[in-house]
């Protein structure tokens, strides 16, 4: 059979291509992941949360499980007005971060909930005294 002209131009392929083929694929969608974390990161971390045997949190959301979960306190008593209120209780996203801190670094209701809040201010960029941090804001005193 002739030989095609442009056949040695034409590489053979093997393991190895497959195998830098591979390497290179995965690289790639490594720096993907990567640049993008921001957007994925969060909602695998709920996923995980939600998933932790050591929080019964589980379908049953109401006040009665916060306060079962320990999210409640002498300066924050969620069951003194809420028992009877027909809302699903406190904020899924912001109970499950405040159950991570107080897992995590061992604290209290109280002091989990302070820290949870000054990491939301310092993100939407707003300093302890409850200004901004923007140095473009306008402010009148």
């Amino acid at each position: 059979m002739p030989k095609h002209p442009l056949s040695s131009y034409i590489p053979e392929y093997s393991a190895k291509n497959n195998f830098i083929l591979f390497l290179v694929l995965m690289a790639t969608v490594s720096v993907l992941l990567f640049h993008t974390r921001r957007l994925w990161l969060p909602r695998v971390r709920s996923l995980v949360s939600r998933e932790d045997p050591y929080i019964s949190l589980g379908a049953q959301l109401s006040f009665t499980n916060d306060i079962e979960n320990g999210l409640s306190s002498a300066s924050f008593d969620v069951g003194l007005h809420n028992l009877d209120d027909p809302r699903q209780g406190l904020d899924e996203e912001s109970k499950l971060q405040i159950l991570g801190i107080m897992k995590q670094k061992g604290v209290p209701f109280d002091k989990a909930r302070l820290l949870h809040i000054q990491k939301k201010m310092r993100d939407n960029g707003i300093g302890e005294d409850g200004m901004p941090l923007d140095a473009r804001a306008v402010r009148f005193v």
